[in-house]
């Protein structure tokens, strides 16, 4: 400060409580007229102690607090404010005054002195809207007779009460080791940084905020940084929970301001209350919290604005971070504390689809087989909530439509896996649930599934007709099923129900030929084969021997055994690049002389004196396996229809030498 531009009065305590006493006397009566008035009401001003600070100047300490109206109603009348320091056995006894008679200009100083360490000061900057404060700075030297180790402090403001409150506890303590606080004495060391203090600064260095699995909750992952050069703590003694804070701020597209959730840097409800937390220059410390939007007051937001500073106590409430407040810390730039970024928090939710499904033959006989493949074309994993307690799964409910539309439930169901799992499907991704049911076709012509994620095992219907426990949120519940057409005819449908080896366990010489029987079934319609696609493999094949060909005879099975000489050919082919061993196939064509329906058995021989199949080991059990890999048949109306593409059945012939 400049002392030659400044006007200072000196003023004994004595004549500073006169002037003061005199000019509140007026106002008394004044105020007295009014006291049923403010009696009847509960609408009044609010005094409230904001924040103090403690810093050296130009040798001398330098304090400061600030009182804030928090009221619902203007303050109009003057009060006064004592500060006393000391014990009354070890005090101060004098000070330098700064009572500004407006926010906007400093006013002039004023030398108070005291016998007893206290020091009333009629407030200039009285007038005070709700919501708005008044500081007041004081300087002062601990005289060298100050004999104990801690400076204690106590604040009084309105003290002739004139000021009619809502609360009248107008009373801030305090307390500071002079020695750990550095503070100025007549007698001591200056420390230092008497003319250049060195000032913590507190900055949101980022913050960021992430989907979970619940969509009404997003994860906030806030940073603070220190880029002061002196450590940013706590330094008042106030009771309570110390961590620093952040209050965030929703704007809408309109720019109108909400306020949002509140964060701290420690559990504020387990934290021990001596633990005070502090940050050193160039750290940082991350704050990371769910959030859920529903209560964040964040509802059409397009920007959030974050502000951090230093708390005490369990914070509960705006105004720390919308007026200064007790716990704050002096920093030495207080206008860049927080952080506003656009950022888009709508619900991403996902969006279940039936992409396709296809239905074929199962080898299981009975049942038909399933593959249905969904996908999630939306913006946010589809999944269990997090408020869910319990597991489950992807689930597909089956549906015929008639020919008049009519919607016909299945008592059946396709699941993505056990019904215990937590199995997520992220934005674009897609799963194939391929699955057998006990499940007739009869004469439908159209199916529809329908999909969803459902806790626990589906039991019932309900879920798929109404909104039920485990229903996934999306952003589109108008798109989760798709209606197909589908083979309407089961007795078109040709299946291998079984197949017999002929030969297993028995000894085969060089001279005859190893038969294995499969057998087809197609149920309620006459059919025909056209052709079957075969493999051969086992130990049996000799390898770069012979012409690398093998001949294969289908044979009528009607009746139950076979002979070479009473059975039916039905067809032969040749199955060539026999070395290759599990790579060969070939396909034999031939043409039945005989429809039919039902079940049919064929029996495929292969002549094992063949040169390519290899006798040279004794005593040693060789195999040979004939694998039927596919076929094709021709329905009642000549359609031509493929057998499941996935279809492999053995069977296993062994000879023994």
């Amino acid at each position: 400060m400049d002392e030659e531009q400044v006007q200072v009065q000196t003023v004994s305590v004595s004549k500073t409580k006169m002037a003061i006493a005199i000019g509140l006397l007026g106002l008394s009566a004044l105020a007295a007229g009014f006291t049923g008035m403010r009696a009847r009401s509960t609408v009044k001003a609010d005094l409230v102690f904001a924040k103090s600070t403690v810093n050296v100047e130009d040798g001398m300490n330098m304090f400061s607090i600030t009182l804030m109206n928090k009221g619902s109603l203007a303050v109009t009348s003057p009060f006064v404010l004592n500060i006393r320091l000391g014990d009354h056995k070890n005090v101060i006894h004098t000070m330098k005054v700064q009572n500004p008679p407006s926010a906007d200009i400093k006013g002039s100083y004023e030398n108070l002195d005291s016998k007893d360490g206290s020091f009333d000061i009629l407030v200039k900057n009285f007038k005070l809207k709700p919501g708005q404060a008044t500081t007041i700075t004081y300087w002062f030297v601990i005289p060298s007779e100050y004999e104990a180790e801690n400076l204690p402090f106590t604040y009084t403001w309105d003290t002739t009460n004139i000021v009619s409150e809502k609360n009248e506890l107008n009373t801030y303590k305090g307390s500071f080791n002079i020695e750990e606080m550095r503070l100025i004495t007549e007698a001591g060391q200056i420390p230092t940084s008497t003319t250049t203090s060195t000032l913590p600064d507190l900055t949101i260095k980022n913050f960021t905020i992430t989907d979970t699995l619940d969509p009404n909750v997003k994860n906030f992952d806030i940073t603070i940084k220190n880029i002061g050069e002196a450590t940013a703590v706590g330094t008042n003694l106030d009771t309570g929970f110390k961590h620093f804070s952040v209050q965030s701020f929703g704007i809408t597209p309109e720019g109108d301001l909400t306020d949002g959730p509140r964060f701290a840097s420690v559990d504020t409800q387990t934290t021990p209350d001596t633990n005070q937390p502090e940050l050193g220059p160039g750290q940082e410390l991350t704050i990371s919290t769910p959030v859920n939007l529903t209560s964040s007051g964040f509802d059409d937001v397009n920007q959030i604005k974050m502000k951090v500073d230093w708390s005490t106590g369990v914070f509960h409430n705006i105004y720390p971070f919308t007026f200064a407040q007790a716990g704050y810390i002096q920093e030495s730039n207080e206008d860049n504390n927080e952080l506003t970024k656009l950022v888009d928090i709508r619900e991403k939710l996902s969006d279940l689809i039936i992409e396709d499904f296809t239905i074929t033959p199962s080898t299981n006989q009975g049942m038909t087989h399933f593959n249905v493949t969904i996908k999630n074309i939306g913006e946010g994993t589809a999944g269990p909530l997090s408020m869910s307690g319990m597991h489950g799964t992807f689930q597909v409910q089956l549906y015929f439509v008639g020919e008049d539309g009519t919607v016909m439930p299945i008592n059946g169901h396709l699941a993505s896996d056990t019904f215990h799992t937590n199995t997520k499907l992220a934005p674009g991704k897609e799963l194939t649930i391929s699955q057998d049911i006990n499940i007739s076709l009869g004469n439908h012509t159209k199916m529809k599934m329908k999909v969803d994620w459902l806790e626990g095992q589906i039991t019932s219907l309900i879920p798929f007709i109404y909104p039920n426990g485990g229903y996934i949120q999306e952003s589109n519940e108008d798109n989760n099923e798709l209606t197909k057409n589908i083979v309407s005819d089961e007795a078109s449908v040709v299946q291998v129900i079984k197949h017999t080896s002929h030969s297993t366990g028995q000894q085969v010489p060089n001279t005859a030929s190893v038969v294995g029987a499969f057998t087809f079934v197609a149920p309620g319609q006459t059919v025909s084969l056209k052709n079957v696609t075969m493999q051969l493999t086992g130990t049996f094949i000799g390898q770069n021997i012979g012409d690398n060909s093998v001949t294969v005879k289908i044979y009528d099975g009607s009746n139950g055994t076979f002979d070479s000489h009473t059975s039916q050919l039905l067809g032969s082919g040749t199955i060539s690049n026999v070395d290759a061993g599990t790579s060969n196939s070939s396909q034999i064509t031939f043409t039945l002389n005989q429809e039919w329906s039902d079940t049919r058995t064929m029996f495929f021989v292969i002549d094992t004196t063949d040169s390519d199949f290899d006798y040279s080991a004794p005593q040693q059990t060789k195999v040979l396996a004939s694998k039927l890999t596919g076929f094709k048949w021709i329905d009642q109306n000549g359609n031509e229809h493929a057998a499941n593409a996935g279809l492999s059945v053995n069977s296993d012939y062994y000879y023994y030498n």
